[in-house]
């Protein structure tokens, strides 16, 4: 992920080798995602952003993920962080 929250923050480990896919109905895969209130993060570019990079939903992505959505909310307040789920 592009933006952090605090030391060794960003991109989990167990997500970097990631390479299993969960197909959902329809063959489509679900995915999920941090996301915070627009303008809370910015890219590389310095532009507001509002979520990260999209991600396979499996257990250890869903703990990773939470992870960085509770560490988020405790550093910039609760509801700033959550998770988003999308069918890919």
């Amino acid at each position: 992920m592009q933006e952090t929250f605090g030391a060794g923050a960003g991109r989990p480990s167990s997500l970097v080798h990631q390479n299993r896919l969960v197909a959902g109905e329809g063959g489509l895969m679900q995915e999920i995602r941090v996301a915070w209130k627009f303008g809370l993060h910015e890219n590389r570019f310095e532009e507001p952003t509002n979520g990260g990079v999209w991600f396979p939903d499996t257990p250890e992505t869903r703990r990773d993920l939470d992870i960085i959505v509770e560490e988020g909310n405790s550093a910039f307040g609760d509801g700033t962080h959550w998770l988003e789920e999308r069918q890919a």
